[in-house]
Protein backbone atom coordinates (compact mmCIF):
# COMPACT_ATOMS: atom_id res chain seq x y z
CA UNK A 1 0.00 0.00 0.00
CA UNK A 2 1.16 3.63 -0.97
CA UNK A 3 0.52 6.46 0.80
CA UNK A 4 2.08 9.68 0.78
CA UNK A 5 -0.04 12.94 2.85
CA UNK A 6 3.20 14.95 3.12
CA UNK A 7 4.14 17.12 0.32
CA UNK A 8 6.36 20.10 2.21
CA UNK A 9 6.82 22.88 -0.04
CA UNK A 10 10.80 23.47 -0.25
CA UNK A 11 12.96 25.79 -1.59
CA UNK A 12 16.87 24.02 -2.00
CA UNK A 13 19.27 27.11 -3.28
CA UNK A 14 23.43 26.74 -2.78
CA UNK A 15 25.57 30.10 -2.64
CA UNK A 16 28.75 30.47 -4.56
CA UNK A 17 30.66 30.23 -0.77
CA UNK A 18 28.94 26.78 -0.57
CA UNK A 19 26.84 27.63 1.90
CA UNK A 20 23.03 25.44 1.36
CA UNK A 21 19.88 27.54 2.02
CA UNK A 22 16.48 25.21 2.60
CA UNK A 23 13.28 27.12 3.21
CA UNK A 24 9.58 25.49 3.94
CA UNK A 25 6.93 28.02 3.57
CA UNK A 26 4.41 27.58 6.31
CA UNK A 27 1.72 30.35 6.64
CA UNK A 28 -0.30 28.50 9.68
CA UNK A 29 1.07 31.18 12.58
CA UNK A 30 3.00 34.80 11.83
CA UNK A 31 6.45 32.86 13.70
CA UNK A 32 9.60 31.37 12.30
CA UNK A 33 12.37 28.94 13.11
CA UNK A 34 15.46 29.89 12.05
CA UNK A 35 18.39 27.59 12.33
CA UNK A 36 21.92 27.22 11.36
CA UNK A 37 23.49 23.59 11.27
CA UNK A 38 27.41 23.05 10.74
CA UNK A 39 28.67 19.53 10.16
CA UNK A 40 30.44 19.03 13.06
CA UNK A 41 29.62 16.92 16.20
CA UNK A 42 30.99 14.58 18.52
CA UNK A 43 32.17 12.39 16.55
CA UNK A 44 34.26 15.11 14.42
CA UNK A 45 36.26 15.10 17.42
CA UNK A 46 40.19 14.07 17.46
CA UNK A 47 42.32 11.86 19.83
CA UNK A 48 42.88 14.69 22.74
CA UNK A 49 39.82 17.08 22.05
CA UNK A 50 37.12 14.68 23.27
CA UNK A 51 33.77 17.50 24.35
CA UNK A 52 35.47 19.71 21.94
CA UNK A 53 32.20 20.17 20.06
CA UNK A 54 29.96 20.75 23.01
CA UNK A 55 32.65 22.90 24.87
CA UNK A 56 32.16 25.25 21.02
CA UNK A 57 28.67 25.50 21.45
CA UNK A 58 28.63 26.87 24.36
CA UNK A 59 31.07 29.27 23.06
CA UNK A 60 29.60 30.29 20.18
CA UNK A 61 26.82 32.15 22.32
CA UNK A 62 29.61 34.92 23.99
CA UNK A 63 28.68 37.38 21.46
CA UNK A 64 30.67 38.71 18.64
CA UNK A 65 32.34 41.91 17.65
CA UNK A 66 29.00 43.64 16.55
CA UNK A 67 26.69 41.95 19.69
CA UNK A 68 27.86 42.41 23.31
CA UNK A 69 27.40 38.81 25.43
CA UNK A 70 24.97 40.70 27.26
CA UNK A 71 22.27 41.31 24.15
CA UNK A 72 22.84 38.30 22.26
CA UNK A 73 20.42 36.57 23.60
CA UNK A 74 18.74 39.55 24.60
CA UNK A 75 17.69 40.12 21.16
CA UNK A 76 16.27 37.71 20.62
CA UNK A 77 14.30 37.34 23.49
CA UNK A 78 12.77 40.91 23.32
CA UNK A 79 10.92 40.10 20.17
CA UNK A 80 9.05 37.25 22.57
CA UNK A 81 11.19 34.54 20.51
CA UNK A 82 13.43 31.66 22.01
CA UNK A 83 16.97 30.94 21.23
CA UNK A 84 18.96 27.70 22.08
CA UNK A 85 21.41 25.55 20.44
CA UNK A 86 22.59 21.88 20.79
CA UNK A 87 25.18 19.51 19.77
CA UNK A 88 24.57 15.72 18.16
CA UNK A 89 27.37 12.90 17.00
CA UNK A 90 27.03 14.50 13.36
CA UNK A 91 25.77 18.41 13.72
CA UNK A 92 25.76 21.31 15.86
CA UNK A 93 23.15 23.63 15.45
CA UNK A 94 22.11 26.71 16.60
CA UNK A 95 18.24 28.47 16.39
CA UNK A 96 15.51 31.16 16.78
CA UNK A 97 11.81 30.67 17.10
CA UNK A 98 10.49 34.33 16.39
CA UNK A 99 7.72 36.00 15.17
CA UNK A 100 8.35 36.17 11.43
CA UNK A 101 8.76 39.50 11.38
CA UNK A 102 11.74 39.39 13.12
CA UNK A 103 13.80 36.81 11.09
CA UNK A 104 16.23 39.45 9.39
CA UNK A 105 16.97 40.04 12.78
CA UNK A 106 17.84 36.23 13.32
CA UNK A 107 19.56 35.97 10.03
CA UNK A 108 22.35 38.91 10.80
CA UNK A 109 22.85 37.72 14.10
CA UNK A 110 23.69 33.83 13.10
CA UNK A 111 25.38 35.69 10.05
CA UNK A 112 27.38 37.06 13.09
CA UNK A 113 27.68 33.97 15.02
CA UNK A 114 29.47 32.67 11.74
CA UNK A 115 32.15 35.63 11.05
CA UNK A 116 32.52 37.54 13.89
CA UNK A 117 32.38 35.29 16.92
CA UNK A 118 34.41 36.93 19.23
CA UNK A 119 36.31 34.33 22.24
CA UNK A 120 38.62 35.33 25.01
CA UNK A 121 40.66 33.51 27.29
CA UNK A 122 38.20 34.47 29.75
CA UNK A 123 35.27 33.06 28.23
CA UNK A 124 37.26 29.93 27.03
CA UNK A 125 37.75 28.78 30.92
CA UNK A 126 34.33 30.03 32.27
CA UNK A 127 32.61 28.06 29.50
CA UNK A 128 34.99 24.81 30.05
CA UNK A 129 34.00 25.06 33.99
CA UNK A 130 30.25 25.30 32.52
CA UNK A 131 30.61 22.06 30.58
CA UNK A 132 32.95 19.99 33.38
CA UNK A 133 29.91 20.93 36.05
CA UNK A 134 27.30 19.92 33.31
CA UNK A 135 29.44 16.21 33.00
CA UNK A 136 29.13 16.05 37.02
CA UNK A 137 25.84 17.00 37.14
CA UNK A 138 24.65 14.80 34.40
CA UNK A 139 27.34 12.11 34.12
CA UNK A 140 29.11 11.30 36.76
CA UNK A 141 26.96 12.30 40.31
CA UNK A 142 23.67 10.68 38.92
CA UNK A 143 22.24 7.32 38.84
CA UNK A 144 23.07 5.49 35.48
CA UNK A 145 25.41 8.58 34.37
CA UNK A 146 25.47 8.19 30.91
CA UNK A 147 23.49 4.69 30.44
CA UNK A 148 23.43 4.35 27.75
CA UNK A 149 24.10 6.56 25.11
CA UNK A 150 28.19 6.61 26.31
CA UNK A 151 28.31 3.19 27.90
CA UNK A 152 26.59 1.47 25.07
CA UNK A 153 28.79 3.38 22.34
CA UNK A 154 31.95 2.77 24.03
CA UNK A 155 31.10 -0.83 23.94
CA UNK A 156 29.40 -1.72 20.54
CA UNK A 157 31.41 0.07 18.55
CA UNK A 158 35.31 -0.07 17.34
CA UNK A 159 36.04 2.85 15.71
CA UNK A 160 37.24 5.59 17.91
CA UNK A 161 35.23 8.53 16.27
CA UNK A 162 31.92 6.50 17.00
CA UNK A 163 32.71 5.21 20.58
CA UNK A 164 34.35 7.80 22.37
CA UNK A 165 32.51 9.76 24.69
CA UNK A 166 31.44 12.92 23.14
CA UNK A 167 30.30 14.96 26.30
CA UNK A 168 33.86 14.94 26.97
CA UNK A 169 36.95 13.52 28.96
CA UNK A 170 37.84 16.41 31.78
CA UNK A 171 41.84 16.01 30.92
CA UNK A 172 40.75 16.96 27.11
CA UNK A 173 38.89 20.14 28.49
CA UNK A 174 41.46 21.07 30.63
CA UNK A 175 43.81 20.75 28.01
CA UNK A 176 41.69 22.60 25.47
CA UNK A 177 43.42 26.29 24.29
CA UNK A 178 42.66 28.86 22.84
CA UNK A 179 44.24 28.33 20.08
CA UNK A 180 42.50 24.98 19.77
CA UNK A 181 39.48 26.82 19.50
CA UNK A 182 40.53 29.19 16.97
CA UNK A 183 41.89 26.62 14.48
CA UNK A 184 38.60 24.33 15.33
CA UNK A 185 36.48 27.60 13.99
CA UNK A 186 38.41 28.05 10.89
CA UNK A 187 37.97 23.85 10.22
CA UNK A 188 34.10 24.07 10.56
CA UNK A 189 32.47 26.83 10.88
CA UNK A 190 32.29 28.31 7.72
CA UNK A 191 29.34 28.75 4.82
CA UNK A 192 30.70 25.54 2.94
CA UNK A 193 30.16 23.32 6.14
CA UNK A 194 26.67 25.11 6.95
CA UNK A 195 23.30 24.74 5.74
CA UNK A 196 20.55 27.40 7.10
CA UNK A 197 17.00 26.47 7.55
CA UNK A 198 14.04 28.74 7.59
CA UNK A 199 10.96 27.42 8.28
CA UNK A 200 7.94 28.66 8.77
CA UNK A 201 5.47 32.38 7.78
CA UNK A 202 8.21 33.73 5.62
CA UNK A 203 8.30 34.23 1.15
CA UNK A 204 11.12 31.83 0.28
CA UNK A 205 12.35 34.06 -2.17
CA UNK A 206 12.47 37.14 0.10
CA UNK A 207 14.15 35.01 2.51
CA UNK A 208 17.00 33.68 0.43
CA UNK A 209 17.40 36.98 -0.98
CA UNK A 210 18.22 38.23 2.55
CA UNK A 211 20.58 35.43 2.94
CA UNK A 212 22.32 36.07 0.11
CA UNK A 213 22.63 39.61 0.68
CA UNK A 214 24.01 38.96 4.16
CA UNK A 215 26.34 35.43 4.00
CA UNK A 216 27.90 35.39 0.18
CA UNK A 217 30.18 38.26 1.47
CA UNK A 218 32.06 35.12 3.69
CA UNK A 219 34.83 33.60 1.54
CA UNK A 220 34.41 30.39 0.42
CA UNK A 221 36.92 27.75 2.27
CA UNK A 222 37.94 24.31 1.54
CA UNK A 223 35.80 21.61 3.82
CA UNK A 224 37.24 19.52 6.23
CA UNK A 225 38.19 16.15 5.48
CA UNK A 226 35.76 12.95 5.78
CA UNK A 227 35.97 10.75 8.41
CA UNK A 228 35.75 7.23 8.00
CA UNK A 229 33.08 6.09 10.81
CA UNK A 230 32.92 2.94 9.11
CA UNK A 231 33.02 -0.35 11.73
CA UNK A 232 33.91 -3.64 10.53
CA UNK A 233 31.34 -6.30 11.19
CA UNK A 234 30.56 -8.13 14.43
CA UNK A 235 30.79 -11.71 14.50
CA UNK A 236 30.80 -12.10 18.02
CA UNK A 237 27.89 -11.47 21.01
CA UNK A 238 28.97 -8.79 23.51
CA UNK A 239 28.30 -8.52 26.53
CA UNK A 240 29.31 -6.22 29.75
CA UNK A 241 28.81 -5.73 33.09
CA UNK A 242 29.31 -2.32 34.61
CA UNK A 243 28.45 -1.15 38.57
CA UNK A 244 27.19 1.56 39.58
CA UNK A 245 27.52 2.95 43.57
CA UNK A 246 24.36 5.55 42.84
CA UNK A 247 22.20 2.85 41.06
CA UNK A 248 19.14 2.11 43.47
CA UNK A 249 18.42 -0.98 40.50
CA UNK A 250 20.04 -2.64 37.69
CA UNK A 251 19.52 -2.03 34.27
CA UNK A 252 19.95 -3.11 31.07
CA UNK A 253 20.81 -2.48 27.16
CA UNK A 254 20.60 -4.02 24.21
CA UNK A 255 22.17 -2.97 21.18
CA UNK A 256 22.10 -3.96 17.53
CA UNK A 257 24.07 -2.64 14.45
CA UNK A 258 21.47 -1.19 11.90
CA UNK A 259 21.64 -1.57 8.52
CA UNK A 260 22.68 1.03 5.70
CA UNK A 261 20.81 4.71 5.86
CA UNK A 262 18.39 5.13 3.53
CA UNK A 263 17.57 1.50 2.82
CA UNK A 264 14.36 -0.48 2.50
CA UNK A 265 16.12 -2.53 5.67
CA UNK A 266 16.48 1.10 7.53
CA UNK A 267 12.32 1.87 6.87
CA UNK A 268 11.74 -1.88 8.02
CA UNK A 269 13.70 -1.45 11.31
CA UNK A 270 11.88 2.11 11.63
CA UNK A 271 8.48 -0.14 11.72
CA UNK A 272 9.76 -2.84 14.05
CA UNK A 273 10.84 -0.57 16.21
CA UNK A 274 7.58 0.94 16.89
CA UNK A 275 6.36 -2.53 16.94
CA UNK A 276 8.79 -3.39 19.63
CA UNK A 277 9.39 -0.39 21.76
CA UNK A 278 7.41 2.72 20.55
CA UNK A 279 4.30 3.47 22.63
CA UNK A 280 1.92 2.71 25.49
CA UNK A 281 1.02 -0.22 23.05
CA UNK A 282 4.77 -1.71 22.19
CA UNK A 283 4.99 -5.40 22.35
CA UNK A 284 8.00 -5.07 24.64
CA UNK A 285 6.62 -2.95 27.25
CA UNK A 286 3.16 -4.77 27.46
CA UNK A 287 5.27 -7.99 28.06
CA UNK A 288 7.86 -6.49 30.64
CA UNK A 289 6.06 -3.75 32.24
CA UNK A 290 2.34 -4.80 32.23
CA UNK A 291 2.41 -8.89 32.10
CA UNK A 292 5.69 -9.42 33.84
CA UNK A 293 6.26 -6.15 35.90
CA UNK A 294 9.50 -5.98 35.88
CA UNK A 295 9.98 -2.54 35.11
CA UNK A 296 8.19 0.69 34.61
CA UNK A 297 9.45 1.40 31.36
CA UNK A 298 11.31 0.25 28.21
CA UNK A 299 12.78 2.96 26.24
CA UNK A 300 15.33 3.33 23.42
CA UNK A 301 15.05 3.67 19.37
CA UNK A 302 17.39 4.20 16.63
CA UNK A 303 20.46 6.10 17.20
CA UNK A 304 20.80 8.09 21.01
CA UNK A 305 20.19 11.36 19.52
CA UNK A 306 17.71 12.48 17.55
CA UNK A 307 15.89 10.32 15.42
CA UNK A 308 16.83 7.88 12.77
CA UNK A 309 17.04 10.32 10.00
CA UNK A 310 19.52 12.85 11.93
CA UNK A 311 22.48 10.74 11.85
CA UNK A 312 24.45 8.70 9.37
CA UNK A 313 25.70 5.34 9.44
CA UNK A 314 26.67 3.26 11.73
CA UNK A 315 23.47 3.40 13.76
CA UNK A 316 22.23 1.26 16.46
CA UNK A 317 18.67 0.04 17.60
CA UNK A 318 18.90 -0.22 21.25
CA UNK A 319 16.38 -0.43 24.31
CA UNK A 320 16.71 -0.11 27.67
CA UNK A 321 15.18 -0.98 30.97
CA UNK A 322 15.57 -0.30 35.07
CA UNK A 323 14.45 -3.47 36.61
CA UNK A 324 13.87 -5.16 39.66
CA UNK A 325 15.93 -7.85 41.30
CA UNK A 326 14.73 -10.95 39.33
CA UNK A 327 18.24 -13.35 39.52
CA UNK A 328 21.61 -13.30 37.63
CA UNK A 329 22.11 -11.31 33.75
CA UNK A 330 21.14 -15.14 32.02
CA UNK A 331 17.65 -14.70 33.33
CA UNK A 332 16.92 -11.37 32.21
CA UNK A 333 18.52 -11.82 29.32
CA UNK A 334 16.18 -15.24 28.23
CA UNK A 335 12.91 -13.56 28.98
CA UNK A 336 14.07 -10.85 26.46
CA UNK A 337 14.99 -13.56 24.12
CA UNK A 338 11.55 -15.55 24.48
CA UNK A 339 9.28 -12.30 24.25
CA UNK A 340 11.16 -11.46 21.00
CA UNK A 341 11.13 -14.94 19.58
CA UNK A 342 7.64 -15.25 20.23
CA UNK A 343 6.71 -11.89 18.47
CA UNK A 344 8.61 -13.01 15.08
CA UNK A 345 6.49 -14.05 13.11
CA UNK A 346 4.05 -13.05 10.03
CA UNK A 347 0.57 -13.03 11.78
CA UNK A 348 1.77 -11.03 14.58
CA UNK A 349 3.96 -8.16 12.12
CA UNK A 350 0.88 -8.52 9.96
CA UNK A 351 -1.18 -7.40 12.79
CA UNK A 352 1.10 -4.73 14.08
CA UNK A 353 1.95 -3.12 11.03
CA UNK A 354 -1.28 -0.28 10.52
CA UNK A 355 -0.39 0.29 13.93
CA UNK A 356 3.28 0.51 13.30
CA UNK A 357 2.45 3.16 10.11
CA UNK A 358 -0.03 5.51 12.20
CA UNK A 359 2.32 5.41 15.02
CA UNK A 360 5.04 7.01 12.46
CA UNK A 361 2.60 9.25 10.78
CA UNK A 362 1.54 10.59 14.45
CA UNK A 363 5.19 11.19 15.13
CA UNK A 364 5.96 12.93 11.56
CA UNK A 365 2.87 15.32 12.06
CA UNK A 366 4.50 16.30 15.67
CA UNK A 367 7.25 16.39 14.48
CA UNK A 368 5.76 19.56 12.20
CA UNK A 369 3.96 21.61 14.50
CA UNK A 370 6.71 20.72 17.90
CA UNK A 371 5.84 22.47 20.84
CA UNK A 372 7.91 25.80 22.30
CA UNK A 373 10.50 24.88 19.33
CA UNK A 374 8.03 25.07 16.94
CA UNK A 375 10.05 24.56 13.71
CA UNK A 376 13.31 22.98 14.70
CA UNK A 377 12.23 19.10 14.42
CA UNK A 378 11.38 19.52 10.84
CA UNK A 379 14.57 22.19 10.60
CA UNK A 380 16.57 19.17 11.89
CA UNK A 381 15.21 16.53 9.44
CA UNK A 382 15.80 18.98 6.48
CA UNK A 383 19.18 19.94 7.34
CA UNK A 384 19.73 15.96 7.82
CA UNK A 385 18.73 15.16 4.21
CA UNK A 386 20.61 18.11 2.88
CA UNK A 387 24.26 17.12 4.42
CA UNK A 388 23.72 13.55 4.37
CA UNK A 389 21.86 12.79 1.13
CA UNK A 390 22.11 16.34 -0.60
CA UNK A 391 18.92 15.90 -1.24
CA UNK A 392 16.02 17.60 1.32
CA UNK A 393 13.00 17.12 -0.75
CA UNK A 394 13.45 13.35 0.62
CA UNK A 395 11.31 14.22 3.89
CA UNK A 396 8.03 14.26 1.15
CA UNK A 397 9.39 10.27 0.28
CA UNK A 398 9.28 9.04 3.92
CA UNK A 399 5.48 8.47 4.32
CA UNK A 400 5.75 6.50 1.23
CA UNK A 401 9.04 4.64 1.72
CA UNK A 402 7.51 3.48 5.04
CA UNK A 403 4.23 2.11 3.77
CA UNK A 404 6.07 0.40 1.18
CA UNK A 405 7.24 -2.05 3.47
CA UNK A 406 5.58 -5.29 3.80
CA UNK A 407 5.66 -7.58 6.94
CA UNK A 408 7.89 -10.06 4.88
CA UNK A 409 10.05 -7.64 4.62
CA UNK A 410 10.17 -6.66 8.27
CA UNK A 411 10.30 -10.27 8.85
CA UNK A 412 13.67 -11.12 6.60
CA UNK A 413 15.04 -7.88 7.84
CA UNK A 414 14.79 -8.61 11.11
CA UNK A 415 16.17 -12.50 10.77
CA UNK A 416 19.00 -10.79 9.90
CA UNK A 417 20.13 -8.43 11.58
CA UNK A 418 18.66 -9.52 14.99
CA UNK A 419 21.03 -12.56 15.41
CA UNK A 420 23.14 -12.98 18.57
CA UNK A 421 26.24 -12.35 16.81
CA UNK A 422 25.63 -8.79 16.25
CA UNK A 423 24.25 -8.25 19.80
CA UNK A 424 25.39 -6.25 22.51
CA UNK A 425 24.27 -6.24 25.79
CA UNK A 426 25.75 -3.92 28.86
CA UNK A 427 24.06 -4.85 32.27
CA UNK A 428 24.04 -2.41 34.94
CA UNK A 429 24.44 -3.76 38.51
CA UNK A 430 23.91 -1.38 41.59
CA UNK A 431 26.95 -1.74 44.20
CA UNK A 432 30.00 -0.13 44.92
Amino acid sequence: MQKNNINLPITFSRLKNGLRVVVSEDRSAPIATVAVFYQVGFRSETKGRTGFAHLFEHLMFQGTENIPKNRFIKLIEETGGIVNGTTQPDFTNYFETLPSEAVDLALWIEFERMINPVITENELNNQRDVVKNEIKVNVLNRPYGGFPWIDMSEKAFKNWHNYHNGYGDMQDLNAASLNDVKEFYKQYYHPGNATIVIVGDVNPDKVIKKVESLFSEIPHKASADILDLSEKIQKKEQKFYKTDPLAPKPAVCFAYHMPERMSDEFFAFGLFDQMLIQGEDSYLRNILVRDKAMTDEVFGGITFEGNMFTSVDPMLWHFSMIHDHIGDASKITSIVDNAIENFMNIDNINACLPVAQTKLDAAFYHLLQRGPYKGIGLAEMLASFTFFDNDPFLINQLQERFYSIDAEKILDTMGQYLQKKSRNILFVKPGV
